[in-house]
């Protein structure tokens, strides 16, 4: 793959109009480690499930809680552990969840780690090592990921970092269930390496549409970090890997999304928010937000519709930063939507967040926060759901996602905005107003594919909206009108 970076520092911003309606989803006083771990996946229906730790200084355990008409239902996965972290959760076709996790049963020493598999069945949970890490991260504990995801068949795979005290290399592997056992390769290892924690790290993993795995991953190297990116050829029986950006502090999270057309799209940290994709020819930056160092997370997930949604963590200690997630989109601009958690009393610290992006293209997030009471700290991990409020670039129905699809072109425009609907819609309306809900130009299609083009010389600089709406639904698209 031919890598040509092509970097956009500014960014044309919007602000994005989400209301979140959140609710806490457990909460303790006795141990402030509690709910750092945690990961969010949507089930077929939509529904939100979400693991994460809970411990107490002597044993930990792993809490599944899931969401229905009565509230948070929970249970526990696994339990008497030193040590969790590296959770990641994923459902199949059959709303059957999958997990990954790292966990240890003794001490913060140089025991054995545990790479771990958990299969919800209506038994209960099913564990399996699916390998031993002789050694232990360290504190870097806290940076370090497990990625799963899902192949055609419901076949997990898992990517995660491994280090052997032995030799002292740190290893980017990857298993795969075949449906009788499992598979595990080292995809990369870093032999150049020999500082306290793994290099490679923070890794993300995505299936393709022909069932080849894809892994982002950073390697971070003491003074030098560099941004990485592997896909498995089927051709060449073996990964193929490649730096995509490299700077002194980038690449310490990362979150991977493939298009509809297979193409990687990553969310990383470059001190500031960084997004990049691959086009098919070359590899575009832009930069979002300031992010900050230390303590920061993203995660990345994409609409129907290829725009992507990023849920991300400042780090507040240098800079006073407010320690709460934020949320972005982009549909034709990025829109910065602030702070999900309305309390600004609510602090998020070096704790996992997590996205998933529904059928209706809405939000639903989980975070950890902590708060002082007049007493004591309160631990507790919550979630959210993000609802659209005002004018959004982005569809209403599910139906129509899939009946309807308006383009608007050029955008930005400066001298002639072209209108097309691609698939026949009977009498569907089109409306062209500005941002106060002036109505400029409207016509009907009568049912057959329809284009319009539309002068825009004589109309001053700004946001316009393009409208088409049925009977049932509609579709709305955001125009930026330049001169």
């Amino acid at each position: 793959m031919k890598i040509v970076l092509i970097i956009s520092v500014f960014v044309i911003l919007g602000f994005g109009q989400i209301a979140w309606e959140g609710e806490i989803v457990d909460t303790t006083i006795a141990y402030s480690h509690n709910f750092v771990f945690n990961s969010l996946a949507l089930d077929t229906n939509g529904i939100p499930h979400i693991v994460y730790n809970k411990s107490t200084p002597l044993s930990g355990s792993i809490i599944y809680a899931s969401r229905d008409s009565a509230g948070w239902q929970k249970e526990t996965v696994d339990s008497g552990l030193s040590l969790i972290y590296g959770l990641s959760l994923a459902f199949d076709s059959d709303n059957i969840s999958h997990l990954s996790y790292y966990k240890k049963y003794h001490s913060f020493d140089a025991e054995t780690t545990y790479m771990c598999y958990a299969l919800r069945e209506t038994t209960g949970w099913q564990i399996n090592d699916i390998d031993t890490i002789i050694g232990y991260f360290g504190d870097w504990y806290w940076y370090i990921r497990s990625s799963i995801d899902l192949d055609a068949a419901g076949l997990p795979g898992i990517a995660y970092t491994a280090w052997n005290t032995e030799d002292s290399l740190h290893y980017l592997k990857y298993a795969h269930y075949n449906g009788v056992s499992w598979d595990t390769s080292i995809v990369t290892y870093d032999s150049t390496w020999n500082g306290p924690a793994p290099s490679d790290r923070s890794q993300s993993l995505q299936f393709d549409s022909n069932n080849c795995p894809h892994i982002a991953f950073g390697r971070c190297h003491g003074i030098w970090d560099t941004l990485k990116y592997a896909n498995y050829s089927d051709t060449n029986g073996a990964w193929l890997i490649e730096p995509i950006y490299a700077n002194d502090k980038c690449a310490g999270k990362v979150s991977l999304a493939l298009d509809s057309h297979d193409y990687p799209c990553i969310a990383f940290d470059d001190v500031a928010l960084a997004y990049t994709w691959w086009d098919g020819s070359s590899w575009h930056i832009e930069y979002v937000d300031f992010l900050g160092d230390m303590y920061t997370r993203v995660g990345l997930c994409l609409d129907d519709f290829d725009n992507p949604h990023i849920i991300y963590l400042q780090d507040p200690f240098p800079y006073r930063l407010d320690a709460r997630p934020k949320y972005c989109y982009k549909d034709s601009i990025w829109h910065l939507c602030g702070p999900i958690e309305p309390d600004t009393s609510y602090k998020t610290v070096n704790a996992d967040i997590s996205l998933a992006i529904d059928d209706y293209q809405q939000a639903h997030v989980c975070y950890q926060f902590s708060k002082f009471d007049s007493v004591q700290e309160i631990i507790g991990i919550k979630y959210a759901k993000g609802i659209s409020t005002g004018t959004m670039e982005r569809p209403q129905d599910n139906v129509l996602r899939q009946a309807l699809r308006l383009q608007v072109y050029p955008n930005p425009c400066r001298k002639v905005l072209h209108i097309k609907l691609h698939t026949p819609a009977e009498n569907a309306h089109i409306v062209l107003f500005d941002v106060s809900g002036e109505k400029i130009a409207a016509w009907i299609v009568a049912k057959d594919l329809e284009e319009r083009n539309i002068a825009t010389n004589d109309l001053p600089c700004g946001v316009y909206f393009v409208q088409m709406k049925t009977a049932s639904s509609q579709e709305i698209k955001k125009v930026i009108l330049l001169k």
